[in-house]
């Protein structure tokens, strides 16, 4: 929890989904992407960063994290969208 709620400002960006290899098997994950832009002690916002969240869900839409990255990390088999 922010003790300050204006010290970051989030904005959720695309969901798009990808066929990765887990434990040898074809798994639909889906990719979530999240911007944060934060204050610097000086009070300034530094700008927005990019993160993705890997999740997986079973048919009961039961949803489980299974990984998280910066934008590198899956930039190669997705397009961001900004």
């Amino acid at each position: 929890m922010l003790k300050d709620p204006d010290s970051a400002k989030f904005r959720f960006g695309s969901t798009q989904r990808m066929v990765k290899n887990v434990g040898g098997r074809p798994t639909l994950i889906w990719i979530s992407y999240v911007f944060v832009n934060a204050k610097n002690s000086f009070g300034g916002y530094t700008g927005e960063k990019a993160y993705a969240f890997a999740y997986k869900c079973n048919l009961t839409k039961d949803c489980k994290l299974v990984d998280y990255a910066t934008p590198g990390q899956y930039a190669d088999q997705l397009d961001w969208q900004m």
